[in-house]
């Protein structure tokens, strides 16, 4: 609670200091984010200062953020059809602005709006879309998570009980995970692995990802003890 309010007030003092618009409105969406999942009238008050301030500066790609964020918001606080229309145009803002990398959220977020309504082929769409543009900018931002979009796809899979599809799309977001030490991630999708062989009746295999997902939870655990113990 300390390190959170810290951080808040961390944004507060750049939002209240800079000169920069473009700055102003990048911390106002980072702001939006302490607040999104846990105080819905102080999230709504910081979104309607980020539009307000995007659209004055013309700073669009702060405003394509916010376009995301406020979808995720309506989707967080149950208003899934609100949600859907603001993903819907942040995926054309983003097209005709050329911002790929947002498109790429926005595309992701859709997946994730059909996916909890219960609709995988929609969902699958927009997935595959923004695996493209994720597989796209990887080579140039390692930090693009493609390994969580490839994690999508199979749990969608997994979701339709096409459990062979699911397992090539677990693996490569494993070998994404293990490359960049995510150690939560390789746990996850050495379960995901383990689940779909135990359908597949493929127990020897299964038992094997179960074992190796054990193993990295436990790794897992043990960096953050070590590391509440250095606080």
């Amino acid at each position: 609670s300390w390190a959170q309010n810290q951080k808040i007030d961390s944004l507060n003092n750049v939002i209240k200091t800079t000169k920069n618009d473009s700055i102003k409105v990048d911390t106002y969406n980072k702001l939006t984010w302490k607040y999104i999942f846990n105080d819905k009238e102080k999230a709504l008050e910081i979104l309607n200062k980020t539009e307000k301030i995007a659209l004055q500066t013309n700073q669009k790609f702060g405003y394509n953020t916010f376009l995301n964020n406020k979808g995720i918001f309506f989707d967080v606080n149950g208003m899934s059809d609100s949600a859907k229309i603001y993903f819907e145009k942040s995926v054309q803002y983003s097209i005709k602005n050329k911002f790929l990398v947002q498109e790429m959220y926005s595309y992701n977020n859709l997946g994730m709006y059909s996916w909890n309504k219960g609709k995988y082929h929609e969902a699958l769409t927009s997935f595959f879309k923004a695996l493209q543009l994720s597989e796209k900018n990887y080579e140039k931002d390692k930090t693009i998570k493609v390994d969580a979009t490839l994690n999508n796809i199979g749990l969608i899979y997994q979701e339709m009980e096409l459990f062979e599809k699911a397992i090539p799309y677990h693996q490569k977001a494993l070998k994404i995970r293990s490359e960049r030490k995510h150690i939560q991630g390789e746990s996850a999708s050495f379960n995901n692995l383990g689940i779909c062989y135990k359908n597949l009746n493929q127990l020897k295999e299964a038992k094997k990802y179960f074992e190796d997902g054990i193993q990295k939870a436990n790794e897992a655990i043990e960096i953050k003890n070590a590391i509440k113990t250095k606080i």
